[in-house]
């Protein structure tokens, strides 16, 4: 297997599926190079090591010996201790957590820059859909997202200008979720208009404009 590929592990661990599928919570458990073979006995754990080592050798699957354990009881795998009585962590992973000092995920006492955030509902997005076959009249939609829940109003429209606009606005936002903190449209002239920009600054609402089609 060429190294530095991404998917490498996931290549390898279906790779040792595959060559022990019929083995697997029977006689052997198998992550990535860690094999752990086991049986009810004695005799029943040598048997399974005897199929394990045959396989390895008809798939041509080289161990490292220096780093096998035969009949032991109990075993250290991922971490944890493997035995009879079940799993336990490794004490050994216990004493080196407790020696650290403070928070593992703790970096910097206090931010160096100012933290920006938005609360839901406070900035809006707006935007025409269409113009759109003739449907009961109908040929646009309005559509208005908040930018932090992904929350979506819509409405379909007959026209796109401003007076549909500043009705939307009033009776679809402020109204059902108040007054946000700013809307976010392009440069069209149905959301630049004297209409929409006295609507705004009555609510105190600011008015973002944005690249055209990319509110």
């Amino acid at each position: 297997m060429p190294f530095g590929l991404c998917n490498a592990p996931g290549t390898f661990q279906r790779c040792m599926l595959s060559i022990f599928s019929d083995f697997l919570e029977n006689c052997i458990e198998v992550f990535m190079d860690d094999f752990t073979v086991y049986g009810s006995s004695f005799d029943a754990c040598l048997d399974s090591l005897d199929r394990v080592l045959n396989r390895c050798i008809e798939t041509n699957l080289v161990l490292n010996f220096e780093k096998c354990h035969f009949m032991v009881e109990q075993g250290i795998v991922l971490g944890h201790i493997i035995s009879s009585q079940g799993i336990q962590v490794d004490p050994a992973k216990i004493f080196v957590i407790a020696r650290v000092g403070g928070s593992l995920t703790w970096r910097q006492q206090m931010p160096q820059q100012p933290m920006l955030f938005c609360e839901v509902f406070n900035v809006w997005g707006i935007d025409f859909m269409g113009p759109f076959p003739i449907s009961f009249g109908f040929s646009y939609i309005l559509l208005t997202v908040d930018y932090v829940s992904k929350w979506v109003e819509a409405k379909s429209t007959r026209t796109n200008d401003a007076r549909v606009i500043v009705d939307f606005v009033r009776s679809n936002i402020f109204y059902k979720f108040g007054v946000p903190r700013a809307i976010i449209s392009d440069h069209g002239t149905h959301f630049c208009n004297r209409s929409m920009q006295a609507l705004l600054k009555k609510y105190r609402v600011v008015h973002i404009i944005s690249t055209p089609y990319h509110p």
